[in-house]
């Protein structure tokens, strides 16, 4: 078992003020004992959306001058950009950024990206979209089936996160949803 960490347990701004840079938290994170982090995409900054391939391979350069694996990919987007929107316009968004986190994963040499699958109710953003269960979870099958071949193309697994989004809240509706899907693609 390797001991990772996420880049969001590290502060943006260093004790000057200047930003924390990619390679600052992957030389924190070895400096305090482990031997991976896992990164996030963003919608602007060093691992973003608009990242390009020659962009990710300085991560990755970044990474084994530190001495650190890149162990996954995460993303906090799927708040904004649901896989299970009534909104056509922002389903295929967050179709698009797992699509884009796949390929990002393949140039970073991570093998899984996490991905919140949908949403029924989010506490935290009052204002937004209340989708019942079914619904959700027809929408979030399309969703992935979609995704899926983006996956297989570049050979990364997407993991399902379970998280408070009020949506696949057992063991067994998880894994009647993956298999639903039936892809080695696709676990949690």
């Amino acid at each position: 078992m390797k001991k990772s960490i996420n880049y969001w347990s590290f502060p943006e701004k260093l004790a000057n003020g200047s930003k924390m840079s990619l390679k600052n938290c992957m030389q924190l994170a070895k400096k305090v004992g482990f031997e991976a982090i896992e990164l996030t995409v963003a919608e602007e900054g060093e691992l973003s959306l608009n990242s390009t391939r020659r962009d990710v391979e300085k991560i990755v350069q970044a990474a084994k001058e530190v001495g650190i694996e890149l162990s996954s990919l995460a993303t906090g987007l799927f708040w904004d950009y649901s896989l299970s929107s009534s909104n056509d316009e922002m389903k295929d968004k967050a179709r698009g950024i797992v699509k884009k986190m796949l390929e990002l994963a393949s140039y970073l040499g991570v093998d899984t990206i996490l991905v919140i699958p949908g949403a029924v109710d989010v506490f935290f953003k009052p204002e937004g979209e209340v989708v019942p269960y079914d619904v959700a979870y027809q929408r979030s099958l399309e969703s992935l089936r979609e995704c899926l071949r983006t996956a297989e193309k570049y050979k990364v697994n997407i993991g399902i996160e379970n998280v408070w989004n009020k949506f696949l809240l057992s063991p067994l509706e998880m894994r009647d949803f993956i298999d639903k899907l039936g892809s080695d693609y696709l676990g949690a």
